[in-house]
């Protein structure tokens, strides 16, 4: 089920609305003013890179695992729909909520998730393009050089694990400038190792 391109599509649409549903949940719970709110949400998004960083570098290209081995089939065919199960990020979402819940209220919990959560979700549509509709990146800076950087990872998998973020590739000693000759026609390369 991972590898098809049902789960795959299934799993972008219901992430977004995992995500609407944290904010809805937020919304209501939520007794704070719309400012505080605003800087929790920012908080939970910029938190996503920090984890995103830690799933990329020490899940997904760490020790052997099923998640190991997906991403591994990701590097070996860039342009397959492979995707996280169905359900595995939102009982993540949930399980982060609970937990926040236990020393915060609901309210700034969800709202928290909710950032989170759309972080997650812009990585997924950014990884997305960057493999599916790269072309259309290329009239903007800011995701040009978000796609060599990742071009550059999958030629080698050492350096720039943050997909939608370098802060945290930065910090830890793991950015490398893009390298990879790249233009609007071309594809990520077929012969990266994994």
């Amino acid at each position: 089920m991972v590898y098809s391109a049902a789960n795959y599509w299934i799993v972008l649409v219901g992430d977004v609305l995992g995500a609407l549903a944290f904010l809805v949940l937020g919304a209501r719970w939520f007794s704070g003013s719309w400012i505080v709110a605003a800087i929790l949400v920012v908080a939970g998004f910029n938190a996503w890179g920090l984890l995103e960083y830690t799933l990329h570098r020490w899940i997904l290209h760490g020790r052997y695992s099923m998640a190991k081995r997906g991403h591994a089939r990701h590097h070996a065919d860039d342009t397959a729909l492979i995707s996280t199960p169905m359900l595995i990020i939102m009982s993540g979402a949930c399980l982060i909520c609970w937990l926040l819940s236990l020393v915060l209220p609901v309210g700034v919990a969800c709202v928290l998730v909710f950032g989170l959560y759309a972080g997650y979700n812009w990585y997924a549509i950014v990884h997305h393009l960057q493999h599916h509709r790269a072309k259309d990146l290329w009239g903007i800076r800011y995701f040009r050089h978000l796609e060599h950087r990742h071009r550059t990872h999958h030629h080698r998998v050492v350096v720039n694990y943050g997909i939608s973020t370098a802060v945290w590739d930065r910090l830890f000693g793991t950015y490398q400038p893009p390298t990879i000759d790249s233009g609007p026609n071309r594809g990520l390369s077929r012969t990266t190792r994994s």
